[in-house]
């Protein structure tokens, strides 16, 4: 048996805004003689930045299609046997079903890390061997929406890198004006369109503040027509290559999802010491103690974002204890280290178990 884990990450695209994509590439600056990664995905601006970075990319110009699958396997199959893999870790389940099914073919293990709450396609859903829930409610969606048995799921939080980003020092200004700020995936599901009507009530109670907004998604038109309708309110920055430029010029970040797993965002506010108001559900409630780290609100409740956005503005000094807290618990709690050695020996342990 050799000595090292030879891993290969799939995910679809590579992209600035994708809480996955920083994960991946914390994981890449881990590896090391005993650990090594090659990373199979579908393009995205990260992806060229990742390669120069020293990380083996595999990049095929592909759409996640279901009919796809079987020409996808047969990447994957290639790719396991080019780079000697011992272990296919997912993080999409398109690629869950194909690189489980090639992992199959070619004997190896499987394991794939859920960073969603989904339904449909129970039948081609979390096929490999080994499940890596990154919170407790995405372990409780697998077994009761998808019959996951539970041993086959080990939750296992994701943690905080603080050397992906430029930790910027916030000037403090005489007259700033409140600013608040969303990153990530401009979609239903983290509520960019509740965040929307929220701003334009904020608007028409003359209250004065200005969102920055960085991301992409179905919803990116709506963002814009909503930058062009109100300049002075809303600077929409689209996929931004240095985050850290986004933390280090907001005062709160603002997550009114409706379905969050366990957002990479509430893990980085915690470095940069940010508060947050967030929608109570599933990983957030997790990561955030209502009125201690952060304000949990109810799920598509517009008032209630916009009574807390105003309360929040107004109260600096909870805003202050807020983001103190909250950065004692990440890192405290989620440190990276702790989670990449949790890992690791899963690989491990995978690798003694296949006898190869």
């Amino acid at each position: 048996m050799r000595s090292e884990v030879k891993i290969l990450h799939l995910q679809t695209s590579l992209d600035f805004s994708c809480g996955i994509t920083r994960y991946i590439e914390t994981l890449s600056h881990r590896q090391n003689e005993e650990h090594q990664f090659v990373v199979f995905c579908t393009g995205g601006n990260k992806a060229e930045m990742l390669r120069i970075g020293g990380v083996i990319i595999e990049q095929h110009n592909l759409s996640p299609k279901w009919y796809s699958i079987p020409f996808v396997i047969y990447l994957i199959v290639k790719t396991i046997k080019k780079h000697k893999i011992d272990i296919v870790h997912s993080h999409h389940r398109f690629f869950d079903f194909a690189a489980s099914s090639a992992a199959k073919i070619l004997g190896i293990p499987s394991v794939m890390t859920v960073h969603s709450i989904t339904e449909g396609r129970k039948g081609l859903s979390y096929k490999s061997d080994v499940l890596i829930a990154v919170s407790d409610s995405v372990k409780k969606h697998l077994v009761n929406v998808f019959g996951i048995p539970k041993k086959k799921i080990i939750t296992l939080h994701n943690g905080a890198d603080p050397s992906l980003y430029t930790m910027q020092t916030r000037e403090s200004k005489s007259e700033k004006i409140f600013t608040l700020g969303f990153i990530g995936r401009l979609s239903a599901e983290k509520g960019i369109d509740i965040l929307l009507t929220s701003l334009r009530e904020l608007i028409q109670e003359k209250f004065t503040f200005k969102t920055l907004i960085a991301g992409t998604g179905e919803f990116e038109a709506d963002v814009i027509r909503f930058q062009e309708e109100f300049p002075s309110v809303c600077q929409y920055k689209g996929n931004v290559s240095d985050i850290s430029s986004i933390y280090s010029e907001i005062d709160i970040l603002i997550l009114p999802s409706r379905v969050d797993p366990f957002p990479f965002t509430i893990l980085e506010c915690g470095l940069f010491n940010i508060p947050v108001i967030a929608s109570d559900v599933n990983g957030i409630a997790e990561l955030m103690d209502d009125t201690i780290s952060g304000r949990l609100i109810p799920p598509e409740n517009v008032a209630a974002l916009k009574q807390a956005i105003l309360q929040a503005a107004n109260s600096p000094e909870e805003l202050k204890n807020w983001a103190g807290n909250l950065r004692k618990k990440v890192t405290s709690e989620y440190q990276i280290d702790k989670h990449v050695t949790c890992l690791f020996e899963i690989y491990n342990s995978m690798k003694r178990a296949d006898g190869k």
